[in-house]
Order: structure tokens, then sequence, then C-alpha cells
């Protein structure tokens, strides 16, 4: 989380100091730093819906009354609409090619707040190796369709 607002503020300084007179490529900027925005929000609330799914099938029963009371599962089922929401407003502002990638951040979310919220979940080594190599991915594939929008 703290690692992608760096990386927000980092572009935003650098397309400020870079461009400031090229009002276009503003604009094509702002419209990208806005879905990364998004998208951040977009994978929060994705990994909220994940954990929350995750604490739902503790109790899940497979007929209709169970799963209409399940609060978890609907809980999780809001959290998913959300996100969407969010998503489609960053794919709107942009390329998907831009955005997408970003949602690979809910994995990171899920990995490190489901060990909190779930006893029997926990973080290894290969875990977190695998969440540095997913943001430095991210980080690159962002800064590379930022600057390649130029």
């Amino acid at each position: 989380m703290i690692i992608l607002f760096i990386k927000l503020v980092t572009i935003m300084i650098m397309f400020l100091k870079h461009n400031r007179n090229n009002k276009n490529t503003l604009k094509i900027k702002k419209k990208i730093i806005e879905s990364m925005l998004f998208m951040f929000f977009c994978t929060l609330f994705t990994a909220a819906g994940q954990i929350l799914f995750k604490l739902a099938s503790f109790n899940l029963e497979l007929n209709f009354i169970s799963l209409i009371t399940n609060i978890y599962l609907l809980m999780g089922v809001f959290s998913y609409c959300i996100a969407l929401i969010f998503l489609l407003i960053a794919f709107k502002k942009t390329e998907i090619s831009n955005v997408y990638p970003f949602l690979a951040l809910s994995y990171i979310w899920v990995s490190i707040f489901a060990p909190l919220i779930i006893k029997n979940e926990i973080m290894n080594l290969n875990k977190w190796l695998g969440i540095i190599i997913l943001v430095i991915g991210v980080a690159l594939i962002g800064f590379n369709n930022v600057r390649g929008e130029e």
C-alpha cells in the first residue's frame, strides 16, 4: 500500500516536472494517475471481498437460506461490486494495459491482511518473495506505460 502511494506521488512529480508546457500530455498523464488511484481502491475492495469469502466458507452450507443469510458472503459480494465500479471507472479513463497490471496488488493485500484476520493463514518467506516480485513487476509495467504515453 505504501509502495503504491509512493509510486503515484513519484509519477505525479515526474510528469509535472517534465511536461509543464504540454497540456495534452498532462491530460493523458492525469488520466493515468487517476486510473491508478481507482485501481488502488479496486484492489483493496477485491482483497476485502476475497478475505470475506474465506470467512464465509467456514460456515458455508449449499442451501438457499444459508447462502442468503451468510453475512460474510453478502459482504464479500458487496465488496466485489464496489471493486467492479472502481475498475470500470479506471478502464474508462485510460487504456486497459495501463491499469490492469495493478489488479495483481489484490494478492498482496490478501497475503498481508489475511493472517491478521484469519487464524490459520500464515505468511512465510516464499509469500514475501512473491510479494516483492509482484510489486517490482507492477511498478515496472506501470512506469513503462506512463512513460510510453508521452
